[in-house]
């Protein structure tokens, strides 16, 4: 079972789980990797469904997507469809995408009625000390992984293959 962070945890929480991963690793040569996910599609659940029934079949997915977790990682339920992972202890820097196949593989189809929904994921994964040392970074830096791979329409990106480091400045576009 997986240590779970509230489900409407603020990115204080996430950021010091980060930390404490970071620190862990800096003495056994390890990694931290941070995935930023999205359930994608989840206004077409939401219409089809209704409200009531399309957040259960959300809050049973994240429940699918902590399960696929180990003992140690983290998850935190951002919204109503994204959510933050927190792998520490990690020997190399392909687990991230193991661990995204693997949540993808467990949630790939949810029983609704009679007929089964495809479920389908954005991930953007960045990894300490690669990317970052710096809680706050690693976090961005899966959040524009994350950009990248929705924009993309990838299933799953890492922050250090995306060809634009940086999110546009969207507010300063709208002023």
């Amino acid at each position: 079972m997986s240590s779970v962070i509230n489900q409407y945890s603020d990115r204080a929480e996430i950021l010091n789980a980060i930390s404490r991963s970071i620190e862990a690793a800096e003495n056994t040569e390890q990694f931290v990797s941070v995935i930023s996910g999205k359930i994608l599609r989840t206004k077409d659940l939401y219409f089809e469904l209704g409200y009531s029934d399309g957040a259960k079949i959300l809050s049973d997915i994240c429940t699918t997507v902590k399960d696929c977790l180990r003992q140690d990682d983290i998850f935190a339920r951002l919204d109503n469809n994204e959510f933050t992972i927190v792998l520490p202890g990690l020997k190399n820097a392909g687990q991230p995408l193991m661990a995204a196949n693997k949540i993808q593989r467990s949630c790939g189809t949810v029983d609704i009625g009679n007929r089964e929904l495809r479920v389908k994921f954005a991930c953007g994964a960045s990894i300490g000390p690669l990317d970052s040392k710096d809680p706050e970074a690693l976090l961005k830096s899966a959040d524009i992984a994350l950009r990248h791979a929705e924009t993309n329409l990838l299933d799953f990106v890492r922050y250090s293959d995306c060809p634009n480091k940086t999110l546009p400045p969207v507010l300063q576009m709208e002023s």
